[in-house]
């Protein structure tokens, strides 16, 4: 579990703790990767139309099957799960890929956080990713 400390919320009394443990993956080139974040609303403000960015998505190789996700109308003390695949496209890398959520204006609700939503992605040719 890791919780929001980073800086301060967009909104005062937003807080987020990601339940997640898993953020990097090694794959072969040729298998895309399902992400699932768990995030649990641990603030006093109702996320209501907001989305999770793939904000780098230019500057990496891999490719998410939507590069803005709805995050569900999330009250306090609430947990949601989003889920994101990630294809490697056949390149031999390691792909940090930065999401932030954001609200309906576009506003990063937890800046400084990009390590709560950040998926890194490693891959890989060779004999043991071999179908």
């Amino acid at each position: 579990t890791e919780l929001y400390t980073s800086a301060e919320p967009h909104y005062i009394g937003d807080r987020i703790d990601n339940s997640n443990t898993i953020n990097t993956y090694t794959t072969s080139v040729y298998t895309p990767i399902e992400h699932e974040w768990l995030l649990s609303n641990t603030g006093s403000v109702p996320w209501i139309d907001r989305k999770m960015v793939f904000v780098n998505s230019n500057g990496v190789r891999v490719r998410a099957n939507s590069n803005i996700l709805s995050v569900p109308i999330t009250l306090p003390g609430e947990q949601v799960s989003i889920k994101v695949q990630l294809d490697p496209r056949h390149f031999d890398c390691i792909s940090e890929c930065i999401w932030e959520m954001v609200d309906n204006q576009g506003n990063n609700c937890f800046p400084g956080s990009s390590h709560l939503f950040k998926v890194i992605v490693d891959s890989q040719f060779g004999p043991e990713f071999k179908s």
